[in-house]
């Protein structure tokens, strides 16, 4: 096999699934399980049930640490010493070839590990958007990204942030990018999917349609975000915001929020009722195996979603491209916003530069 697809997440599936089906069928998949998160389900079932070009590929399922949170506080001893292990288990799984080209998300244990492979980076957000926009924008940028490469090839940790001139894959399409864009309307789902998503549109009413990505705690290296209800009025705020009686809003969590057997603890919809907003909660009507995982640029694409709202999110970005999608970012509608948002803020500023200002930024 030329190509090695490493998968950590049913993002990360949407944009392989859309490379192979350019690139060819040449190819294998590596679903990596993380110790301790990805313990509820089994990632490679799911997509097999989400993608309909993922199911005939040959696949085996890897489970690792996740080193990717552990670069956001732990000591860099202990990261270059999982790295190193998790290298050992890669080469003793016969998933190590030195001929085959390995392409994954930077949160990929897998992908942090083969530092001596040919490596392409899939990109996993917006704040990956955010940097290499800010390279391309102002090249200054770059050339302390590539003293920040060699300083850390120096001292035997080879920087895994790609956006300093890497090859890349990315669903944001944005100007003097150097990724190679894939489109996320070419994305071809199971029957089993699309039968599915012909039973809830029978409970969403008229085509004035909003998709609200609801905001909660967020996913650290401390662990797992729990929905407690307390973001409830916040995001109350975001769709009171920008819906009328007219909009029937899609109401979509943050996946992190239904691991480990948590479900959200919201009355959002109702709250909604109350006020005139008619609304769905998806995950509510999908099966237990696919609640929350259904990205969310399927839902754009097979619902014809008309307008994006939310606080920050990579999906506004992966659908500007699109001329009749509206997407409004409204970070003033949560609070503590210097201690919360202000990098995110940033990324979307630098990113909205190069898509021509298609994303509203509300601060």
């Amino acid at each position: 096999m030329d190509r090695i697809y490493i998968i950590d997440s049913v993002n990360t599936a949407l944009s392989v699934s859309l490379h192979v089906a350019q690139c060819g069928t040449n190819c294998s998949l590596v679903y990596e399980k993380k110790t301790g998160i990805d313990d509820q389900y089994d990632l490679r079932i799911v997509c097999e049930k989400i993608y309909e070009n993922l199911t005939l590929l040959p696949s085996k399922i890897i489970e690792v640490p996740s080193l990717y949170f552990l670069a956001h506080g732990e000591n860099l001893l202990k990261r270059i010493s999982m790295r190193r292990w998790v290298k050992r288990k890669i080469c003793k799984d016969n998933v190590y070839d030195m001929n085959a080209t390995y392409i994954g998300p930077r949160t990929s244990s897998i992908m942090q590990s083969l530092t001596s492979a040919r490596r392409i980076f899939i990109d996993h957000g917006c704040g990956e958007y955010g940097t290499r926009a800010k390279y391309i924008i102002n090249p200054r940028y770059r050339f302390v990204a590539y003293f920040k490469h060699w300083l850390m090839y120096v001292l035997g940790m080879p920087n895994h942030d790609a956006s300093i001139g890497s090859e890349i894959i990315s669903l944001c399409k944005m100007e003097n990018d150097w990724a190679f864009h894939i489109d996320y309307q070419l994305v071809r789902v199971t029957k089993h999917l699309e039968d599915l998503f012909k039973g809830l549109r029978g409970l969403i009413q008229g085509d004035d349609l909003i998709l609200c990505l609801l905001e909660g705690e967020r996913h650290t290296k401390d662990g797992l975000p729990v929905y407690s209800g307390l973001y409830d009025a916040a995001n109350l705020n975001l769709i009171m915001n920008h819906a009328s009686p007219n909009n029937f809003v899609i109401l979509k969590f943050h996946p992190a929020l239904y691991l480990s057997g948590n479900k959200p603890n919201t009355q959002i919809d109702k709250l909604l009722i109350e006020r005139g907003i008619k609304s769905i909660v998806l995950d509510d009507h999908l099966p237990e195996d696919l609640k929350s995982m259904i990205p969310s640029e399927i839902i754009v694409k097979y619902f014809l979603i008309k307008k994006i709202i939310c606080e920050c999110s990579a999906t506004v970005c992966n659908t500007s491209h699109v001329e009749n999608i509206s997407s409004i970012c409204d970070f003033k509608a949560f609070p503590d916003f210097y201690m919360r948002n202000q990098l995110s803020y940033q990324s979307l500023s630098y990113i909205n530069n190069l898509i021509l200002n298609k994303i509203q930024i509300l601060k």
